[in-house]
């Protein structure tokens, strides 16, 4: 989503309508693409907070299923393999997609993340420069402490609150400093 190519699907966006999905009804599971149905929350956040607001998960992925869902013949029983966590923050990356016109606007995005090897970090701005910086570790097993230059997006310094429920940050001169769990996600909203 980092590369030149990710600006060129936002001066798209408007004429061609694309669905960005985690995975498709081709691939396999995120537990066998990614070794963690864990792995699907983040990947999610980047498809949904990062595109241009059309996305979506194929069935069975909002469980944490660890093998995907045939759609030919007969199919085994899943029950027992939901996983709560994933069911949570699936509705919440929904919720904040459905309720923030930020995340359908075209050509709206900064990425903050640095280049960093597992964290992937964008600013979704409005002409006032409010909006949210969205967060996603792609890390299935290791905690980050980060931080990133964001003065590009006229932040200024001082607390941001989570709106997925993880607390407060520090944004200090330019600087958005945080720690992120494996496969943890972020949302920070941000005043004009």
């Amino acid at each position: 989503m980092r590369t030149e190519g990710s600006s060129y699907s936002f001066i798209i966006a408007g004429k061609v309508q694309y669905y960005m999905p985690v995975t498709t009804h081709d691939t396999g599971a995120p537990a066998e693409l990614y070794g963690s149905a864990e792995a699907v929350i983040p990947r999610y956040l980047i498809t949904a907070l990062m595109g241009c607001g059309k996305t979506g998960i194929v069935q069975g992925v909002e469980y944490g299923v660890l093998k995907k869902v045939e759609f030919i013949g007969r199919n085994r029983i899943i029950a027992g393999q939901f996983n709560p966590r994933l069911i949570e923050k699936i509705a919440a990356i929904n919720n904040l997609l459905a309720g923030e016109s930020v995340f359908h606007e075209y050509g709206n995005i900064k990425y903050a993340d640095a280049r960093h090897g597992a964290i992937v970090a964008a600013h979704r701005f409005k002409e006032n420069s409010s909006g949210y910086i969205a967060v996603a570790n792609l890390d299935n097993n290791k905690h980050y402490h980060a931080s990133f230059d964001i003065r590009e997006t006229s932040i200024k310094n001082g607390e941001y609150e989570d709106t997925f429920g993880f607390g407060k940050d520090r944004v200090q001169n330019g600087s958005l400093t945080f720690d992120i769990e494996p496969c943890g996600i972020r949302a920070f909203k941000i005043t004009g």
